[in-house]
């Protein structure tokens, strides 16, 4: 079982840097990983349909009076998950549109398929290194003053992730694989649905 502390201190041991005992002090180490590592692991997450955070939900409908819809042109407005960092699509491959956490579309019964902000404990091996070296690289220059350092960690992540993508697609449920095709086709665009 993995912790953001454990990925943080993987990141850290890389860089040559003592480990953190703690999240909650002071030190130059713990400050950079309070602002950057909630941000790095969000970015790493919704990069890439990963198997291991893909979720699928229905959608609670929104009751919002018709002159103050953000999108007059779609009728039905549905929250979306709190946990949700990427919106893949809907199950039915239907048009939609996106403002803040509402997802707008003509759907009576969305079923969303997204990537969610799943815990570190639930993270296989191969994204905890994705993640580490990807803060690695990030606090590289502010913890060692050598942007060589910064260099080697972004490379490392770069690979990393390669490995890590290959390791996950034969992972990857064909629901998702479908949905990639059909947003990835040229010409579609769900903003013009």
């Amino acid at each position: 079982m993995s912790s953001s502390l454990k990925v943080i201190n993987r990141g850290l041991i890389r860089l040559g840097v003592p480990p953190l005992a703690s999240l909650s002090d002071r030190s130059a180490q713990s400050m950079a990983a309070d602002s950057l590592y909630t941000e790095i692991k969000k970015a790493a997450l919704a990069e890439f349909p990963w198997s291991f955070a893909l979720r699928e939900t229905d959608l609670p409908e929104l009751s919002v009076p018709s002159g103050q819809k953000r999108w007059s042109d779609l009728s039905h407005t549905y929250q979306l998950p709190t946990d949700a960092v990427k919106v893949l699509g809907l199950l039915n491959y239907g048009g939609y549109r996106l403002t803040g956490d509402q997802l707008h579309t003509d759907e009576k019964k969305p079923r969303l398929v997204y990537i969610a902000n799943v815990s570190e404990s639930h993270w296989p091996e191969f994204f905890q290194k994705v993640v580490s070296f990807d803060f690695a690289a990030s606090v590289a220059v502010t913890l060692t003053d050598e942007v060589n350092r910064a260099d080697v960690m972004y490379q490392q992540a770069q690979l990393a992730r390669r490995t890590a993508r290959a390791i996950d697609s034969q992972q990857t449920p064909s629901p998702v694989l479908k949905l990639m095709q059909i947003y990835l086709r040229r010409g579609y665009n769900p903003m013009m649905s």
